[in-house]
């Protein structure tokens, strides 16, 4: 699992251009909080969290954006995820008769 644990600063430095070596390993004591920020530090683990800006996210952003997903006029649990769902099968048939190709 990849998940954010801290904000990240979106202006590099030259410094964070250069190549930084690894992390070093965080102990038997460490929280899980510890272990994940160590593994997102770690190459791979930044190579894997970079692949949510192609696959997750970009959903998300059309569901809010593009279809207006951010309020609902309905009220009530059981009608908002009947909306919602609504949602998901339009986004689902918009993807699946598009020529994008997902990896």
């Amino acid at each position: 699992m990849f998940a954010a644990v801290e904000k990240t600063d979106h202006h590099k430095t030259v410094a964070d251009l250069l190549p930084q070596p690894e992390p070093p390993a965080p102990g038997p004591e460490a929280t899980p909080k510890e272990v994940l920020a160590h593994r997102l530090k770690t190459t791979l683990g930044k190579l894997l969290y970079q692949l949510r800006k192609q696959t997750v996210e970009p959903v998300f952003g059309l569901i809010k954006e593009v279809m207006g997903f951010r309020r609902f006029s309905l009220r009530g649990h059981a009608k908002i995820a009947c909306k919602q769902a609504s949602y998901i099968d339009h986004l689902m048939a918009s993807l699946a008769t598009s020529e994008v190709r997902v990896c």
